[in-house]
């Protein structure tokens, strides 16, 4: 967790506010303008902070490349690494959110969402070291950012389709694999389930 102060990253971010409207209005930047700020060691609250300050001093959400969006990008990346290794509670609820949110409702018992789940609440009990490549092959792969292949979406629906003893509804985990794996071998791209 980095030392700034509250009052510190509301500097920086009218400070980098203040670089970001002169860059795009082609005015000469003087170098210093930002205060330092290392980003990689904000807590998720003072990124937050940061985001909501840098946007309330442009008026609009930070671009790419500001301190704010640096921030995120970190906080998001920390988040991630987080989901790959042992099945967290935190971990299960990140995963069933999206399910949730890409569902419109919440996920079925027996989605893959439900399995991380029971697979959190056996880990808190026991002590367990559960992961996600237990529930599904390639679960671990699709958490990381790894780009989805139709094998890799094709064993999660396979997974999923035998937990619920049916297709996988639309929105699930499973299907929105299924879907980003279509799209990648449609046109050779790399996009993640974070693209669904």
């Amino acid at each position: 967790m980095s030392t700034q102060t509250i009052t510190e990253i509301e500097i920086a971010a009218r400070k980098d506010a203040e670089r970001i409207i002169a860059e795009r209005k082609n005015e000469t930047v003087e170098p210093g303008l930002v205060p330092e700020i290392d980003v990689n060691h904000l807590s998720k609250d003072q990124a937050r902070k940061l985001m909501s300050a840098e946007h309330k001093a442009l008026g609009y959400r930070p671009p790419p490349g500001s301190l704010a969006a640096q921030a995120q990008s970190v906080i998001s990346k920390h988040e991630k690494e987080e989901v790959t290794g042992k099945i967290t509670e935190d971990v299960a609820r990140t995963i069933q959110s999206a399910e949730h949110k890409a569902m419109g409702h919440r996920p079925p018992p027996g989605s893959v969402s439900a399995q991380v789940q029971a697979a959190a609440a056996q880990n808190a009990q026991d002590g367990g070291n559960r992961t996600l490549d237990e529930i599904a092959p390639g679960l671990k792969e699709i958490a990381e950012g790894t780009p989805v292949t139709k094998d890799l979406a094709n064993t999660l629906e396979s997974v999923e389709h035998k937990a619920l003893g049916y297709q996988p509804p639309h929105g699930s985990l499973a299907a929105q694999a299924q879907s980003v794996a279509a799209k990648n071998e449609t046109d050779e791209g790399s996009r993640t389930i974070n693209d669904a």
